[in-house]
């Protein structure tokens, strides 16, 4: 394991608030070449937050992917800024000439390690923040920023989605079922393995009914990347896809056999090869759906 990866290790708060952490290498992009720069900005009851971005070279607008990492913790900045600087996606995305925009947003889940309200409202909140802040910078173009999450990002991502029209989402194993307020339903002092366990115990009309309502609110396209071996892919299949298409709304489930979940972070047997894959996938996915195009760094 090399060095920035021990300091990400070392740096880590809270379950699992560094998919950016991979065995697979970054591309190493310099400073000086595409320097990173830092904003704060403040959520809904004016909590404070930083967040770390770099920029291709060159003037104007471009492409730009914000990332939300998944757990459901919060990411110190010392995590942010190495995410940009090293982590596996983010590099490669920036070495294609979007730029690259690492985001946290507060703890969301209880003393049991469960997602629960109202913790997880003003985490969708923080995220809405984040997202108009993003919106302001002066290399942004609303009509061109799309956001690239993982698990309980990726509800975070959904959540935000109604509230600040994205151009399009990417979501790595989205923990969606967050946003039906399932784990609401669950007895005092269970865990997510209760859930897991018998999720159409807890998942009900009206569960179904406040997901639906999240969708209905989405206008972004959104690309599902899916592994086949966690019960968060199985819920997205058997739920979040159905209510996306009944509702019209555009949605491609991208399935890569055998992965288990975080692979789209270049995580948990995941190989560089697959990591690769993802990207160039993605890249054409977003050139065909964002206004403007990313400028490659050669």
């Amino acid at each position: 394991m090399n060095q920035h990866q021990n300091e990400m290790k070392i740096m880590a708060k809270g379950d699992d608030v560094t998919p950016e952490e991979s065995e697979i290498r970054p591309i190493i992009i310099s400073e000086t070449e595409s320097p990173v720069c830092e904003k704060e900005y403040r959520s809904v009851d004016s909590r404070k937050f930083m967040m770390f971005y770099r920029t291709p070279p060159g003037e104007g607008t471009v492409a730009a992917i914000v990332f939300c990492h998944g757990g459901l913790g919060e990411a110190v900045p010392e995590i942010l800024r190495s995410a940009v600087l090293n982590g596996a996606l983010q590099t490669r995305f920036l070495k294609k000439g979007y730029a690259i925009i690492q985001i946290t947003r507060r703890k969301f889940g209880n003393e049991n390690g469960v997602p629960a309200s109202p913790l997880v409202d003003l985490a969708v909140q923080d995220t809405v923040y984040a997202l108009n802040t993003i919106f302001s910078l002066e290399f942004v173009e609303k009509k061109s920023l799309a956001i690239y999450a993982g698990s309980g990002g990726g509800a975070m991502a959904l959540g935000a989605a109604t509230e600040t029209e994205p151009a399009a989402l990417v979501l790595g194993e989205p923990a969606s079922m967050v946003l039906s307020g399932v784990f609401d339903a669950l007895p005092a002092g269970a865990t997510r393995q209760e859930l897991e366990k018998d999720l159409n115990k807890y998942y009900q009309s009206e569960q179904k009914e406040k997901l639906a309502a999240v969708v209905d609110q989405i206008t972004a396209p959104t690309l599902l990347l899916q592994g086949d071996k966690s019960y968060i892919s199985d819920f997205n299949h058997d739920h979040l896809v159905p209510v996306y298409q009944k509702k019209g709304k555009s949605i491609i489930e991208k399935v890569f056999p055998g992965q288990s979940h975080g692979f789209y972070w270049g995580r948990r047997g995941a190989d560089e090869a697959l990591v690769d894959e993802i990207v160039e996938y993605v890249d054409e996915y977003l050139r065909e759906r964002l206004n403007l195009k990313p400028r490659p760094i050669t």
